[in-house]
């Protein structure tokens, strides 16, 4: 599947990064999709097809969609969004391709649903991981939204925009609503990235989140350099730490931590692929053993005999039974059986009591 080169899911990166974008064209750095992402892919296909034909989700249970076997976890989470796609109200368009070239050259995705209701433009995104993305000022949502707003806007005439996040996995849904005034001047936002693209190809600047799934992180020259200052400083054992140099590394930390997976990942694909690295090899590859057809197996072992010694009852966690949305007088005498334990508090960031400082 083609790719734009400003790609809305990494706004918040080439936004913030104008040199990001040259050093990935110039080297031809294509991002790589793991296990996590090829799941996700095939929980959108399957979210389509369930839409698009009116089927429920589990339908496809050990079905093969995009390379990957949609299991009941799988058809369960998908279900979630498909839920609320149909119940939702005015005219829906699926996995629809949404364009900001008439503001930013190759910027365009594909928007998993776009629900036009009267003057109201309504832009869903469906997310699988498990970590929480925010729909506030979400930068990937904005352009969908504007590429929607310019497709659909001359037949519908809208006046307010609604982006939704439906992360099933976190059992959040979160909506933003804005006038659609407030969108269009997003389009001066994009103008302007793109002036910075255009003219400071050698401008870095470091992120927490424009960074993170940056696939140059590995030749970035402010990463290099904060690695290089990193390995140049001793904090000596026999003396404390000054708070300040404390306050220092810690925001520096996600970009060394970035900057080191990056480093890995990048040895790890070039040795694979034979390349060699002076001092470095693959060690050993270990093998997990996991049951693979367990219907079949679930049948052999109840046909042998073996169900004791196979099958174990297991207690749910206190988690999952929140998720079974039991009577509130029943919930509230489950609690009794909690237990809670205090895990190692960690060190946070602040929250900024002012804008200036935020910009400080």
């Amino acid at each position: 599947m083609a790719h734009a080169k400003l790609s809305p899911s990494a706004a918040v990166r080439w936004m913030t990064c104008p040199g990001s974008v040259h050093v990935i064209d110039a080297r031809g750095i294509v991002s790589k999709g793991g296990a996590a992402a090829n799941k996700g892919t095939a929980i959108h296909t399957m979210c389509e097809l369930a839409l698009t034909k009116s089927f429920d989700c589990n339908q496809y249970v050990d079905t093969t969609l995009e390379g990957v076997k949609i299991d009941e976890e799988m058809a369960a989470l998908g279900q979630v969004y498909v839920d609320y796609i149909k119940a939702a109200a005015g005219d829906k368009y699926f996995e629809q391709k949404v364009s900001v070239e008439h503001i930013l050259d190759n910027c365009w995705g594909t928007a998993d649903c776009v629900i036009c209701n009267n003057d109201h433009l309504i832009v869903i995104d469906l997310k699988t991981g498990r970590k929480h993305v925010e729909v506030t000022d979400n930068k990937q949502l904005l352009i969908y939204a504007l590429g929607a707003h310019k497709k659909y806007d001359w037949i519908y005439g809208f006046n307010k925009v609604t982006m939704v996040i439906s992360q099933p996995p976190l059992d959040y849904l979160g909506t933003w609503t804005i006038d659609v005034n407030e969108l269009l001047a997003f389009g001066d936002d994009l103008l302007a990235a793109k002036k910075r693209i255009d003219t400071e190809p050698d401008t870095f600047v470091m992120t927490e989140k424009g960074c993170e799934w940056c696939p140059a992180k590995f030749i970035c020259p402010e990463h290099i350099a904060i690695a290089n200052e990193a390995a140049a400083t001793e904090f000596a054992n026999d003396k404390a730490i000054d708070v300040d140099d404390l306050a220092y590394w810690l925001e520096k930390l996600p970009a060394l931590k970035n900057f080191i997976l990056s480093i890995e990942d990048q040895a790890y694909t070039r040795l694979v692929s034979g390349s060699t690295i002076n001092n470095y090899k693959l060690g050993t590859q270990s093998k997990r053993r996991n049951w693979g057809d367990e219907k079949a197996l679930l049948k052999f072992v109840n046909q042998t005999g073996l169900q004791s010694a196979f099958l174990k009852e297991v207690l749910i966690s206190p988690a999952q039974a929140d998720k079974l949305k039991l009577d509130p007088k029943l919930q509230d005498q489950l609690n009794l059986f909690v237990e809670y334990t205090e895990a190692k508090a960690p060190v946070v960031r602040q929250k900024s009591s002012s804008a200036a400082d935020d910009f400080k």
